[in-house]
């Protein structure tokens, strides 16, 4: 009876592992996938607020005699070009006490990778860049100034994540954000 339990059980542990072919055939698929191009990955991003607005122009204060092209996409403006970053847009927040949000949920929620937010200040203005997860976890705080490009990543595994401008000051609070995910 023993030998028939044993033989039984060898059975079943055979028959229930992947073969190893299932295996490889996982592992490449898993190295194989990409996220979508930024043009559709943008039609998933949530804004609430003052998130879409972009500056005129002819701001000689944004962007000091230069004209940067746009790209009208139908949910958003995007700067094709600025300040040595491609695809960018632009965040304010919505009062001084109500940080501008843009919600990557629909894009991290049921995926795993790295998001990458690069985000600059406007000019004569700056502004605090909070990166939270869906739990309230504070991932990255940084105070955006000196008109240089900050680099923030958030690993995710499944998990919503959202981008909030805060005022620090009432002038000139707009935030330029570019991302990618990998």
């Amino acid at each position: 009876a023993a030998v028939l339990v044993f033989v039984a059980g060898l059975i079943f542990y055979m028959k229930s592992r992947p073969s190893p072919e299932a295996a490889v055939v996982t592992e490449a698929t898993v190295a194989k996938i990409t996220f979508p191009s930024r043009t559709e990955l943008d039609a998933k991003l949530v804004f609430e607020g003052k998130t879409s607005a972009f500056l005129k122009v002819e701001d000689k204060y944004a962007f000091e005699s230069f004209v940067p092209e746009i790209e009208n996409r139908d949910s958003f403006p995007v700067y094709k070009d600025l300040w040595g970053e491609k695809q960018v847009f632009v965040i304010h927040p919505i009062a001084k006490d109500k940080p501008g949000v843009l919600d990557f949920s629909k894009i991290t929620k049921h995926a795993k990778g790295i998001l990458t937010v690069k985000a600059r200040n406007h000019p004569k203005g700056n502004c605090r860049i909070e990166m939270v997860r869906g739990d309230g976890t504070l991932v990255h705080t940084v105070d955006v100034k000196n008109k240089e490009w900050i680099t923030m990543q958030v690993p995710f595994n499944d998990e919503t994540i959202t981008l909030q401008v805060h005022a620090t000051g009432w002038y000139c609070e707009h935030a330029f954000i570019t991302y990618s995910i990998q």
